[in-house]
């Protein structure tokens, strides 16, 4: 029986399917060793690539660091457009979103990957510069998928910004608190009575300017 001859992969594909290797690779490797621990060597390791591709595709740590950042934050976005298209269909409660963020991001590890890397960047210019936008980014999607799940609510813009803000920095500090403090009931209980919290702000009448 004749053998099926199986085409090569083209060399764009094997490149970016490369570069995807090296992303996560990256991203497990901080979130589980931390920026200091996630050597080039452990990486290419991990993700069973050769030092020449990672520096083909990733010639510095910082360069690589930048891209995984993006890289996770990006999944993060397409993941909420995900979800917030779920919550609009089944007609959920908006606050979900919040709830969504909590047990996907901020809670687990992909958010101790970003503290590695908000640490790293304090000293190191460049990957700071590099993170901004892209953090940057990441939050206007939040805002972006709060105000089309309050569309159509009498809530003001101001009141809708204050609660994306303020429900934001919540996770954020209790995502740093997880660190030192493994209580997931205690963290559950406090986004719910905050989420109650803004459930009554945006049900108040809008200030008028």
């Amino acid at each position: 029986m004749s053998q099926v001859a199986v085409a090569p992969m083209p060399q764009q594909s094997r490149s970016a399917k490369t570069r995807h290797k090296l992303l996560d690779a990256t991203v497990e490797c901080i979130a589980e060793l931390g920026c200091t621990g996630a050597t080039m060597d452990r990486i290419v390791a991990r993700a069973g690539v050769s030092r020449g591709a990672q520096g083909h595709h990733f010639p510095t740590k910082s360069l690589l660091f930048q891209a995984a950042m993006t890289h996770m934050l990006d999944g993060l976005v397409e993941d909420l457009r995900l979800q917030t298209e779920h919550i609009r269909a089944h007609r959920s409660d908006p606050a979900s979103v919040f709830r969504h963020l909590w047990n996907e991001y901020f809670s687990g590890r992909l958010f101790a990957v970003t503290i590695e890397l908000i640490v790293a960047s304090r000293t190191d210019s460049e990957l700071r510069d590099a993170l901004t936008p892209v953090t940057e980014r990441f939050h206007q999607q939040v805002d972006d998928c709060f105000y089309i799940l309050n569309r159509g609510s009498d809530s003001s813009d101001r009141q809708l910004d204050s609660a994306v803000r303020l429900t934001m920095s919540l996770l954020r500090g209790m995502g740093v608190q997880t660190v030192l403090f493994d209580r997931p009931d205690y963290y559950r209980e406090l986004m719910e009575d905050w989420l109650r919290i803004v459930t009554r702000m945006l049900a108040e009448p809008a200030e008028e300017d």
